[in-house]
């Protein structure tokens, strides 16, 4: 009786163990879950979404790696232009770029007193270079033949073997449709075509363009090594005009030596216009700095090294129309360091490495901090694949982004830190993150949302730490939520829009802060599906409540305990092994005799009793000779018995 009442109180000691660790558990949840709701306790554990008496998940961090994600793509580190030299070859190219600078400084300088061109010798590395002094005629690919700055190679192009500056008073014009011009460039030097304070206009014809590109005579090829420089184009306070032009393979290390760039001053900004021209290979497709109502028209931009078209600083009245931006090795189209009064219309940002078109009002003088640009519209473009974000908008006034098509990224259309009252209007959106989310803003700022369509997106339209009137807009395929108000959303109005999709909830306001009431009315919801990816659920509660794998342990334990109890009172014979025969019965239990066919025959004999043992004697009553061991067992066979039987009915029957 000893061994039964030892497993009850085992039991019931597994039992109570259980169910203490079971109360505890049920107890730090609900505890958490109150603490939570009340702001008052940290989280240890999160209610399941199927549990939240909101409707909704309330974990906060349930978004966390989007939101994160999204936040870094949309407050890009300051955009100067130009990178600092990280490495020796970064640092060659930079000296080149003041060589550069110091050439064209000491040319412009001491030109005044030359009536006709004349060349400058170059020094080691660098070509020299022809100075185009005033005349009354332009200069053209004869006249610069003339002079020995050009040579005519045996396939008919043209090659430009030294430099040429234009200064004040002349023009360059080059119209040759269907003719190519190679500019040096290689370990030797490179060319370069600068006007400074002047004109140039180079042009082909329809079909027929003006080809321009670098060239390693040596290699006899175009020049693709940029580490020590690269011929290039650019006007300083100049005008500069490219009609039907394929440029390749120019520019290197900063803007201005970029490839074909239009910089100038406060008193004499750069113009000009670029229409059907193909820019592909460069360093940056187009350079703007100080220019004033450059156009760029009908044109394609692909390929660069680092943007299609970069304006920065001064800029302003710069007309992008009908432009494709591809392929580019950081962003299609660049709005930066306070450009301002800037309009893209009916052209492409496609699949470029980090942003489509991106507009950052944010000026970079340290005599103006905290000015912004304004005057940005953005309209009818497509704004397809790029990995960061379609659209993205910083810190400037007066922003229109209207009727574009946005798909393929990361993010849709982004307006951050929300100046003024930007429009986003008509857009349809499909990314992979937020569709359109405006974030941060200045008191007083209001963007408005209205008549977007987003396809796919994890997050239709989002609001966060700012205020916005989303209004009329269709929601089509969101998966968590069609749309999100997190944080300070001030006055923020989401009233009659159509939200369609699946996933945690429709409208997601578990984010707000305390005693922020925004405006919610009249919005359709019956297009959505509310539902629960357990998988990715429990894998999120996992790896932000690492001690619920603790609780698990402790539950564990006392359920493991209970299924070996259990296990052993279906097997009664089950114990301790003997130590003579592994996996058998205990020391207790009587010996089994092997079965022979001899004994197997004995025991079907119908006229055998069975005699069972008697139950074995406790140790301690055994005796010395009983604790012998067994040397020598005598079996009686069944020969032997049968032969007795016989001979006892052969007995009676003879009497």
């Amino acid at each position: 009786m000893a061994r039964p009442e030892a497993a009850a109180r085992g039991w019931h000691r597994q039992v109570l163990v259980g169910v203490v660790l079971t109360a505890l558990m049920c107890g730090a949840v609900v505890t958490d879950a109150l603490g939570v709701r009340s702001g008052t306790l940290p989280r240890s554990l999160a209610l399941p979404a199927w549990l939240d008496p909101t409707g909704q998940d309330s974990n906060p961090a349930v978004d966390a790696a989007a939101e994160q994600a999204a936040a870094a793509r949309a407050t890009p580190p300051p955009d100067v232009g130009e990178a600092e030299a990280a490495t020796p070859p970064e640092s060659h190219q930079a000296a080149l770029v003041d060589a550069e600078d110091q050439r064209i400084s000491q040319i412009v300088s001491d030109h005044h007193s030359r009536r006709v061109p004349f060349v400058v010798p170059g020094v080691a590395g660098s070509l020299p270079t022809e100075v185009l002094t005033p005349r009354a005629q332009p200069y053209d690919l004869p006249a610069l033949l003339g002079i020995g700055a050009v040579t005519r190679l045996g396939d008919g192009s043209w090659l430009l073997n030294r430099s040429l500056i234009v200064v004040r008073g002349a023009q360059l014009l080059i119209e040759a449709p269907g003719a190519t011009v190679r500019l040096a460039s290689g370990p030797g030097g490179f060319a370069s075509i600068i006007a400074f304070k002047s004109v140039v206009a180079l042009g082909g014809g329809a079909g027929a363009p003006l080809t321009i590109t670098s060239w390693d005579q040596a290699a006899s090829a175009p020049d693709t090594e940029t580490g020590d420089g690269r011929a290039y184009l650019r006007a300083v306070g100049s005008r500069m005009d490219l009609t039907e032009v394929h440029l390749s393979d120019v520019g290197f290390w900063s803007g201005r030596t970029g490839g074909l760039a239009w910089t100038g001053d406060t008193a004499e900004p750069a113009t000009g216009s670029i229409t059907g021209a193909v820019v592909e290979r460069s360093h940056y497709g187009i350079f703007s700095l100080r220019s004033t109502n450059l156009t760029v028209t009908d044109s394609v931009l692909r390929a660069n090294d680092v943007d299609g078209l970069l304006a920065r600083r001064d800029t302003t009245g710069l007309t992008i129309r009908g432009v494709t931006a591809s392929d580019n090795g950081r962003n299609g189209v660049s709005i930066v360091d306070g450009a301002t009064h800037v309009t893209l219309t009916g052209g492409a940002a496609t699949g470029n490495r980090v942003d489509g078109i991106r507009v950052d009002g944010r000026s970079r003088s340290a005599a103006q901090p905290g000015v912004v640009g304004s005057g940005y519209v953005v309209t009818g473009c497509a704004v397809t694949g790029n990995q960061a974000v379609g659209i993205l908008v910083t810190a400037a006034d007066g922003v229109a982004l209207r009727d574009n098509r946005i798909s393929g990224g990361q993010d849709g259309a982004v307006v951050h830190e929300v100046v003024g009252t930007p429009q986003i209007t008509g857009n349809v959106v499909d990314a992979a993150d937020f569709g359109v989310s405006v974030r941060g803003g200045r008191a007083g700022s209001a963007a408005t949302v209205s008549r977007n369509r987003i396809g796919s997106a994890l997050t239709g339209m989002q609001v966060q730490d700012a205020t916005a009137d989303v209004h009329d807009n269709v929601v089509a395929g969101a998966t968590r939520y069609a749309v999100s108000l997190v944080g300070q959303v001030g006055s923020t109005r989401v009233v009659t829009n159509t939200l369609g999709g699946h996933g945690l909830a429709a409208l997601d306001v578990a984010r707000l802060a305390p005693g922020v009431t925004p405006a919610v009315d009249g919005n359709d919801d019956s297009r959505w599906t509310r539902d629960i990816d357990y998988l990715r659920y429990s894998g999120d509660y996992i790896e932000t409540h690492p001690l619920v794998l603790l609780w698990a342990l402790f539950l564990a334990i006392p359920i493991a305990m209970r299924l070996r109890s259990l296990r052993r009172r279906r097997d009664p014979g089950a114990g301790p092994g003997h130590p003579h025969r592994p996996g058998g019965r205990g020391p207790t239990d009587p010996p089994t005799m092997a079965r022979t066919p001899m004994t197997a025959a004995v025991a079907r004999r119908s006229d055998l009793a069975v005699v069972r043992s008697p139950s074995p004697p406790e140790p301690g009553a055994l005796d010395a000779t009983a604790m012998l061991p067994v040397t020598k067992v005598t079996v009686v066979s069944q020969t032997r018995v049968s032969a007795r039987s016989g001979a006892g009915q052969r007995a009676r029957g003879e009497s």
